[in-house]
């Protein structure tokens, strides 16, 4: 909760942004066969994401739901979180990184 609750932050301030020249991989990475994916359809995959996260039953976050991944919106909430937890650790704020 508290990586969702730092990216919302994030984004609600406008420190995140997406470089022009944005990169990403998709499944012809991994197999020759399969078709290219731009980085824009990556990209709104990702947001597609985001918006599907949601409180579950058993207490965890996901944006897994009726057959749908949430390992793009993970891996930005893992690298926000990193990203202030280091932040604040360089600043000598150790007590605010909640770890």
């Amino acid at each position: 909760m508290f990586a969702l609750s730092e990216l919302l932050a994030s984004l609600l301030k406008n420190q995140v942004s997406i470089s022009k020249n944005l990169v990403s991989t998709g499944p012809k990475a991994f197999n020759q066969s399969e078709d290219e994916v731009l980085p824009e359809e990556q990209l709104d995959v990702l947001i597609a994401q985001l918006k599907a996260f949601t409180d579950h039953a058993d207490g965890s976050i996901s944006g897994k739901g009726s057959g749908d991944e949430d390992d793009a919106g993970m891996a930005l909430l893992l690298a926000s979180s990193w990203s202030v937890r280091i932040k604040a650790a360089a600043a000598g704020r150790r007590e605010k990184t909640f770890w």
